[in-house]
Order: structure tokens, then C-alpha cells, then sequence
């Protein structure tokens, strides 16, 4: 995979995406799908027939305000749909999955089990939580339970 030199770039200061944008991205999607998400490519790939993409992107990161700049490639099949995508350094924009871990001693009582015996703590914790996923918009929620 050859990735061009930032700082030959078309828009060398990138963009920041939207988490929304980033996750719609999937095969068969158009360069117009793409230009809507993101504007104009970043590198200049020529006019006609292009089979390449390439955006610059800036993601703010913690407790810094030094962003991290991440390369995005999208590679396209002979009908100029998307077929792939690549980040450079790998990996480099993907979300990762926010994890939460609430403690069954906090939620119920020894030997309980069903929302009438929640304690109040664990309804602030519960509520804490479904707080956090409407604001993160989550789609995907995978619960774990063990029981001894």
C-alpha cells in the first residue's frame, strides 16, 4: 500500500469527521456518498477513472491539544464502488467500544433478581449508563452476565 506524503496533500490541514460520517462508510458506496460524508479528497489522484481516495483526518485526543492525524484511503472496484478502506498507521480512526461494568452487588440484593429490587444506587448507575448511550447515539449494546 502506498500512501503520499502529507504534506503533498491537495487540503494539508485535514478535517475533523463526524463519528456518524466514519461509520457509514461501507462497501458499495459511491465517491458522491463520499463527497457528501467528507468533501473532496485530500491528495489529488487525477480527474477521470479514479480508483483511489484519500483524506487526511484529525481526531482530538485527550488530555492534549495536539490532534492525531490519520491517513484514509478508499479503494474502489471496477464499477467505482467502494470495495475497501485502510487507515494509515492501521487502525489509526477506528472506534473503539466503550465498555461499562456495573457491579451486581450494587444492583441487587442478595438473592434478588428482578427491576422491583434495583437498589437506588443501582438505578443511578443504570440511569448513568442509558445517559451515556443515547449521547454516544449506540447501535450495538452487547450485555455479559455471570452468575455463580
Amino acid at each position: 500500500m502506498v500512501w503520499p506524503e502529507l504534506d503533498k496533500a491537495f487540503t494539508k490541514q485535514g478535517i475533523y469527521p463526524s463519528k456518524e460520517a466514519l461509520d457509514l462508510i461501507r462497501p458499495g458506496h459511491t465517491k458522491k456518498d463520499l463527497y457528501a460524508l467528507f468533501g473532496p479528497p485530500h491528495q489529488q489522484e487525477g480527474f477521470f477513472r479514479v480508483r483511489e481516495l484519500e483524506y487526511i483526518f484529525k481526531f482530538r485526543q485527550p488530555k492534549t491539544n495536539e490532534p492525531k492525524i490519520c491517513q484514509f484511503k478508499v479503494i474502489f472496484d471496477k464499477d467505482y464502488l467502494v470495495q475497501s478502506y485502510f487507515w494509515n498507521p492501521p487502525g489509526c480512526g477506528e472506534s473503539k467500544p466503550q465498555v461499562f461494568t456495573l457491579d451486581s452487588e450494587l444492583l441487587f440484593d442478595f438473592d434478588k433478581f428482578d427491576r422491583n429490587n434495583i437498589s437506588q444506587e443501582g438505578k443511578a448507575m443504570l440511569d448513568s449508563v442509558a445517559k451515556q448511550l443515547v449521547e454516544a447515539k449506540s447501535t450495538n449494546i452487547l450485555v455479559t452476565g455471570y452468575a455463580d
